[in-house]
Protein backbone atom coordinates (compact mmCIF):
# COMPACT_ATOMS: atom_id res chain seq x y z
CA UNK A 1 0.00 0.00 0.00
CA UNK A 2 1.40 3.60 -1.07
CA UNK A 3 0.86 6.63 0.52
CA UNK A 4 1.40 9.79 0.48
CA UNK A 5 1.30 13.41 2.74
CA UNK A 6 1.56 13.17 6.31
CA UNK A 7 -1.72 12.09 7.43
CA UNK A 8 -2.37 11.47 11.27
CA UNK A 9 -4.13 8.19 10.14
CA UNK A 10 -1.65 7.34 7.72
CA UNK A 11 0.18 4.40 9.67
CA UNK A 12 -2.95 3.19 11.19
CA UNK A 13 -4.61 2.25 7.39
CA UNK A 14 -1.48 0.91 6.68
CA UNK A 15 -2.25 -1.75 9.90
CA UNK A 16 -5.72 -2.69 8.10
CA UNK A 17 -5.59 -5.43 5.78
CA UNK A 18 -5.33 -4.48 1.95
CA UNK A 19 -8.53 -3.01 0.32
CA UNK A 20 -7.00 -3.42 -3.35
CA UNK A 21 -8.19 0.22 -4.32
CA UNK A 22 -4.47 1.61 -3.60
CA UNK A 23 -1.30 1.60 -5.50
CA UNK A 24 0.43 -1.24 -5.58
CA UNK A 25 -2.23 -3.96 -4.48
CA UNK A 26 -4.27 -6.94 -5.90
CA UNK A 27 -7.36 -5.00 -7.31
CA UNK A 28 -9.19 -8.35 -6.62
CA UNK A 29 -9.07 -8.00 -3.10
CA UNK A 30 -11.52 -5.43 -2.10
CA UNK A 31 -14.43 -8.41 -1.51
CA UNK A 32 -12.11 -9.82 0.83
CA UNK A 33 -11.19 -6.43 2.90
CA UNK A 34 -14.81 -5.71 3.36
CA UNK A 35 -15.36 -9.38 4.54
CA UNK A 36 -12.67 -8.41 7.54
CA UNK A 37 -13.87 -5.12 7.71
CA UNK A 38 -17.59 -6.48 8.78
CA UNK A 39 -15.34 -9.42 11.20
CA UNK A 40 -13.56 -7.44 12.99
CA UNK A 41 -17.09 -5.13 13.33
CA UNK A 42 -18.85 -7.62 14.76
CA UNK A 43 -15.45 -7.67 17.27
CA UNK A 44 -15.99 -4.74 18.42
CA UNK A 45 -18.06 -3.30 21.78
CA UNK A 46 -21.39 -4.87 22.50
CA UNK A 47 -21.82 -7.10 19.49
CA UNK A 48 -18.60 -8.49 20.53
CA UNK A 49 -20.15 -9.98 23.98
CA UNK A 50 -23.00 -11.45 21.82
CA UNK A 51 -20.72 -13.22 19.04
CA UNK A 52 -18.60 -14.29 22.37
CA UNK A 53 -22.13 -15.76 24.15
CA UNK A 54 -23.52 -17.40 20.72
CA UNK A 55 -19.84 -19.08 20.32
CA UNK A 56 -20.06 -20.63 23.74
CA UNK A 57 -23.94 -21.42 24.04
CA UNK A 58 -24.56 -23.28 20.02
CA UNK A 59 -21.83 -25.59 20.97
CA UNK A 60 -21.99 -26.19 24.07
CA UNK A 61 -25.75 -27.38 23.28
CA UNK A 62 -24.97 -29.40 20.50
CA UNK A 63 -27.27 -27.90 18.33
CA UNK A 64 -25.10 -26.90 15.52
CA UNK A 65 -25.87 -30.46 13.55
CA UNK A 66 -29.38 -30.19 13.32
CA UNK A 67 -28.94 -26.29 11.88
CA UNK A 68 -25.70 -27.35 9.52
CA UNK A 69 -23.61 -24.56 11.14
CA UNK A 70 -20.16 -24.48 11.52
CA UNK A 71 -18.43 -23.92 15.15
CA UNK A 72 -15.58 -21.81 13.53
CA UNK A 73 -18.46 -19.52 11.49
CA UNK A 74 -21.00 -18.60 14.05
CA UNK A 75 -22.08 -14.86 12.78
CA UNK A 76 -25.01 -13.94 14.56
CA UNK A 77 -27.19 -12.78 11.35
CA UNK A 78 -26.03 -16.31 9.53
CA UNK A 79 -26.83 -18.33 12.90
CA UNK A 80 -30.31 -16.51 13.56
CA UNK A 81 -31.21 -16.61 9.50
CA UNK A 82 -30.26 -20.80 9.77
CA UNK A 83 -32.46 -21.08 12.66
CA UNK A 84 -35.46 -19.51 11.59
CA UNK A 85 -34.99 -21.57 8.17
CA UNK A 86 -34.58 -24.80 10.50
CA UNK A 87 -37.96 -24.23 11.88
CA UNK A 88 -39.67 -23.41 8.96
CA UNK A 89 -38.48 -26.31 7.03
CA UNK A 90 -38.92 -28.95 9.91
CA UNK A 91 -42.51 -27.54 10.74
CA UNK A 92 -44.24 -26.96 8.08
CA UNK A 93 -46.96 -29.16 9.15
CA UNK A 94 -47.38 -26.74 11.76
CA UNK A 95 -46.82 -23.48 9.62
CA UNK A 96 -49.65 -25.05 7.29
CA UNK A 97 -52.22 -26.10 10.64
CA UNK A 98 -51.43 -22.32 11.90
CA UNK A 99 -52.40 -20.68 8.60
CA UNK A 100 -55.54 -22.98 7.85
CA UNK A 101 -56.70 -21.58 11.62
CA UNK A 102 -55.78 -17.98 10.65
CA UNK A 103 -58.02 -18.23 7.41
CA UNK A 104 -60.92 -20.06 9.39
CA UNK A 105 -60.60 -17.63 12.30
CA UNK A 106 -60.59 -14.38 9.46
CA UNK A 107 -64.08 -16.14 7.78
CA UNK A 108 -65.62 -16.24 11.57
CA UNK A 109 -65.05 -12.55 12.24
CA UNK A 110 -65.80 -11.27 9.21
CA UNK A 111 -68.97 -13.56 8.77
CA UNK A 112 -69.90 -12.92 12.68
CA UNK A 113 -69.91 -8.99 11.71
CA UNK A 114 -73.61 -7.70 10.77
CA UNK A 115 -72.52 -4.90 8.54
CA UNK A 116 -70.11 -6.75 6.63
CA UNK A 117 -69.91 -6.69 3.11
CA UNK A 118 -68.79 -10.29 2.87
CA UNK A 119 -71.79 -11.10 5.03
CA UNK A 120 -74.19 -9.60 3.55
CA UNK A 121 -72.61 -11.37 -0.05
CA UNK A 122 -72.81 -14.86 1.21
CA UNK A 123 -76.44 -14.15 2.67
CA UNK A 124 -77.27 -13.37 -0.25
CA UNK A 125 -76.13 -16.16 -1.92
CA UNK A 126 -77.56 -18.63 0.78
CA UNK A 127 -81.10 -17.17 -0.39
CA UNK A 128 -80.93 -17.96 -3.47
CA UNK A 129 -78.97 -21.49 -3.47
CA UNK A 130 -81.18 -24.46 -3.93
CA UNK A 131 -79.03 -27.01 -2.24
CA UNK A 132 -80.97 -28.96 0.20
CA UNK A 133 -81.12 -28.52 3.54
CA UNK A 134 -80.58 -24.86 3.06
CA UNK A 135 -77.88 -23.37 4.68
CA UNK A 136 -77.75 -20.61 7.01
CA UNK A 137 -75.55 -17.92 7.70
CA UNK A 138 -75.03 -19.71 11.56
CA UNK A 139 -74.18 -23.15 9.75
CA UNK A 140 -71.13 -21.29 7.81
CA UNK A 141 -69.81 -19.23 11.02
CA UNK A 142 -70.70 -22.64 12.58
CA UNK A 143 -68.08 -24.44 9.86
CA UNK A 144 -65.76 -22.25 10.32
CA UNK A 145 -65.42 -22.44 14.03
CA UNK A 146 -65.08 -26.31 13.15
CA UNK A 147 -62.32 -26.11 11.43
CA UNK A 148 -60.54 -23.28 14.04
CA UNK A 149 -61.19 -25.93 16.72
CA UNK A 150 -59.48 -29.44 14.51
CA UNK A 151 -56.19 -27.12 13.38
CA UNK A 152 -56.21 -25.93 17.35
CA UNK A 153 -56.50 -29.36 18.56
CA UNK A 154 -54.41 -30.86 15.90
CA UNK A 155 -51.27 -28.12 16.87
CA UNK A 156 -51.52 -28.83 20.40
CA UNK A 157 -50.40 -32.48 19.24
CA UNK A 158 -47.88 -31.70 17.27
CA UNK A 159 -46.41 -29.45 20.35
CA UNK A 160 -46.54 -32.48 22.99
CA UNK A 161 -44.73 -34.31 20.41
CA UNK A 162 -42.23 -32.29 20.00
CA UNK A 163 -41.79 -31.40 23.78
CA UNK A 164 -41.82 -35.08 24.65
CA UNK A 165 -38.38 -35.25 21.49
CA UNK A 166 -35.29 -34.90 23.24
CA UNK A 167 -34.27 -33.03 20.29
CA UNK A 168 -37.41 -30.68 20.16
CA UNK A 169 -36.80 -29.75 23.49
CA UNK A 170 -32.82 -29.01 22.44
CA UNK A 171 -33.71 -26.86 19.45
CA UNK A 172 -36.75 -25.27 21.31
CA UNK A 173 -34.62 -23.87 23.65
CA UNK A 174 -31.65 -22.86 20.96
CA UNK A 175 -34.38 -21.23 19.82
CA UNK A 176 -35.36 -19.25 22.47
CA UNK A 177 -31.87 -18.59 23.54
CA UNK A 178 -30.78 -16.82 19.97
CA UNK A 179 -34.17 -14.98 19.88
CA UNK A 180 -32.95 -13.02 22.81
CA UNK A 181 -29.43 -12.65 21.19
CA UNK A 182 -31.17 -11.62 17.93
CA UNK A 183 -33.40 -9.07 19.57
CA UNK A 184 -29.90 -7.58 21.34
CA UNK A 185 -27.97 -7.90 17.93
CA UNK A 186 -30.62 -5.67 15.73
CA UNK A 187 -31.20 -3.29 18.24
CA UNK A 188 -27.15 -2.77 18.87
CA UNK A 189 -27.07 -2.28 14.89
CA UNK A 190 -30.34 -0.25 15.06
CA UNK A 191 -28.59 2.40 17.49
CA UNK A 192 -25.11 2.04 15.57
CA UNK A 193 -27.15 3.22 12.04
CA UNK A 194 -28.57 5.97 13.79
CA UNK A 195 -25.34 7.23 15.41
CA UNK A 196 -23.72 6.91 12.36
CA UNK A 197 -26.40 8.62 10.68
CA UNK A 198 -26.64 11.41 12.96
CA UNK A 199 -22.58 11.62 13.11
CA UNK A 200 -22.30 12.18 8.87
CA UNK A 201 -25.57 14.74 8.97
CA UNK A 202 -23.63 17.01 11.59
CA UNK A 203 -20.66 16.40 9.66
CA UNK A 204 -21.73 17.40 6.54
CA UNK A 205 -23.38 20.42 8.07
CA UNK A 206 -19.82 22.01 8.62
CA UNK A 207 -19.13 22.12 5.03
CA UNK A 208 -16.79 25.45 4.89
CA UNK A 209 -14.65 23.64 7.36
CA UNK A 210 -14.55 20.75 4.55
CA UNK A 211 -14.06 22.64 1.56
CA UNK A 212 -11.28 24.66 3.27
CA UNK A 213 -9.38 21.28 4.29
CA UNK A 214 -9.81 19.80 0.69
CA UNK A 215 -8.40 22.99 -0.99
CA UNK A 216 -5.81 23.11 0.87
CA UNK A 217 -4.85 19.04 0.52
CA UNK A 218 -5.43 20.01 -3.60
CA UNK A 219 -3.93 22.92 -3.71
CA UNK A 220 -6.44 24.65 -5.49
CA UNK A 221 -8.54 27.76 -4.94
CA UNK A 222 -11.90 26.89 -4.18
CA UNK A 223 -14.53 28.99 -7.14
CA UNK A 224 -17.73 27.61 -6.43
CA UNK A 225 -19.12 24.81 -3.97
CA UNK A 226 -22.59 22.86 -4.37
CA UNK A 227 -23.79 19.98 -2.04
CA UNK A 228 -25.94 17.26 -2.21
CA UNK A 229 -24.81 16.70 -6.28
CA UNK A 230 -27.09 13.46 -8.42
CA UNK A 231 -25.54 11.57 -10.80
CA UNK A 232 -27.41 12.72 -14.40
CA UNK A 233 -27.53 8.44 -14.39
CA UNK A 234 -29.81 8.50 -11.42
CA UNK A 235 -26.85 6.62 -9.45
CA UNK A 236 -26.60 8.59 -6.19
CA UNK A 237 -25.13 11.76 -5.22
CA UNK A 238 -22.35 13.22 -4.38
CA UNK A 239 -22.04 15.14 -0.83
CA UNK A 240 -19.41 18.07 -1.98
CA UNK A 241 -18.55 19.14 -5.23
CA UNK A 242 -16.09 21.63 -5.53
CA UNK A 243 -15.00 23.85 -8.80
CA UNK A 244 -11.97 25.42 -8.53
CA UNK A 245 -10.91 28.68 -9.87
CA UNK A 246 -9.16 26.72 -13.01
CA UNK A 247 -11.83 25.08 -13.60
CA UNK A 248 -11.25 21.74 -12.34
CA UNK A 249 -13.46 19.72 -10.39
CA UNK A 250 -13.06 18.48 -7.10
CA UNK A 251 -15.61 15.30 -5.47
CA UNK A 252 -15.60 15.06 -1.55
CA UNK A 253 -17.75 12.48 -0.14
CA UNK A 254 -18.42 12.68 3.62
CA UNK A 255 -18.35 9.11 5.97
CA UNK A 256 -19.38 9.25 9.24
CA UNK A 257 -17.02 6.08 10.05
CA UNK A 258 -13.32 5.59 9.36
CA UNK A 259 -13.95 1.95 8.13
CA UNK A 260 -16.45 3.62 5.14
CA UNK A 261 -13.30 5.62 3.97
CA UNK A 262 -12.93 3.21 1.19
CA UNK A 263 -16.29 3.03 -0.03
CA UNK A 264 -16.53 6.43 -0.44
CA UNK A 265 -13.77 6.57 -2.76
CA UNK A 266 -15.29 3.75 -4.65
CA UNK A 267 -18.68 5.38 -4.93
CA UNK A 268 -17.22 8.63 -6.70
CA UNK A 269 -13.41 7.54 -6.81
CA UNK A 270 -11.96 6.41 -10.32
CA UNK A 271 -13.28 3.36 -9.71
CA UNK A 272 -16.57 4.27 -9.56
CA UNK A 273 -19.30 3.14 -11.89
CA UNK A 274 -18.57 3.32 -15.13
CA UNK A 275 -21.97 4.99 -15.97
CA UNK A 276 -21.06 7.76 -13.06
CA UNK A 277 -20.07 10.28 -15.99
CA UNK A 278 -22.07 14.02 -15.78
CA UNK A 279 -23.54 16.08 -12.54
CA UNK A 280 -26.41 17.66 -12.17
CA UNK A 281 -25.38 20.96 -10.28
CA UNK A 282 -28.39 22.70 -8.93
CA UNK A 283 -27.86 26.08 -11.14
CA UNK A 284 -26.67 24.41 -14.10
CA UNK A 285 -29.32 22.97 -16.09
CA UNK A 286 -27.09 20.85 -18.36
CA UNK A 287 -25.29 17.89 -16.42
CA UNK A 288 -21.33 18.67 -16.53
CA UNK A 289 -19.48 15.88 -17.36
CA UNK A 290 -17.17 14.30 -15.09
CA UNK A 291 -13.53 12.91 -15.59
CA UNK A 292 -12.84 9.24 -15.11
CA UNK A 293 -9.61 10.39 -13.04
CA UNK A 294 -11.32 13.31 -10.87
CA UNK A 295 -9.60 13.95 -8.11
CA UNK A 296 -11.94 12.68 -5.04
CA UNK A 297 -11.36 13.07 -1.05
CA UNK A 298 -13.15 11.05 1.59
CA UNK A 299 -13.64 13.40 4.92
CA UNK A 300 -14.68 11.29 8.05
CA UNK A 301 -14.66 12.06 11.98
CA UNK A 302 -14.05 9.38 14.57
CA UNK A 303 -17.40 8.20 16.54
CA UNK A 304 -18.27 8.65 19.59
CA UNK A 305 -19.80 5.66 20.72
CA UNK A 306 -17.99 2.43 21.40
CA UNK A 307 -18.83 0.81 17.95
CA UNK A 308 -15.58 1.18 16.74
CA UNK A 309 -12.40 -0.54 14.98
CA UNK A 310 -9.02 -0.88 16.44
CA UNK A 311 -7.68 1.65 14.30
CA UNK A 312 -10.34 3.88 15.12
CA UNK A 313 -9.82 3.24 19.06
CA UNK A 314 -6.69 4.16 18.57
CA UNK A 315 -6.38 7.18 16.65
CA UNK A 316 -8.61 8.32 19.17
CA UNK A 317 -6.03 7.76 21.68
CA UNK A 318 -4.13 9.53 20.06
CA UNK A 319 -6.09 12.81 20.12
CA UNK A 320 -5.53 13.95 16.87
CA UNK A 321 -7.31 16.24 14.81
CA UNK A 322 -10.97 16.80 15.33
CA UNK A 323 -11.51 16.71 11.52
CA UNK A 324 -9.33 13.90 10.17
CA UNK A 325 -9.46 13.13 6.38
CA UNK A 326 -7.61 10.82 4.29
CA UNK A 327 -7.61 11.69 0.44
CA UNK A 328 -7.53 9.10 -2.00
CA UNK A 329 -7.08 11.06 -5.10
CA UNK A 330 -3.66 9.79 -5.86
CA UNK A 331 -4.82 6.78 -8.02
Amino acid sequence: MELDGDDPIEDLLKDQCESGVYRGENQLLFEEWLKQTNEALNQSGPRCDICVALSNDLPAMNALRDLDLQEDDLRPPFVFQRIDEYFANHFAAEKRLMLQRDMSQNQVDVLSDPCSKRRKKVEGQLAKSKKEPQRTIDDLIGSYKAKVESAEAQLEELRKARARSKRGKLLAKARKLTAKYKEEWYTTDAAMGEESGENGRKLESRCDEIVSIVSQRADIVADRVWSNCDWNDGLGEVDIVIQACTGEFILVEVKSRVYDVMAGWLQSGSKRHPRKTSLKLPDNPIPVHIPRNVRCFVVTVLPPNPYVLKCEVRQRERKAVDLCTYSQNKY
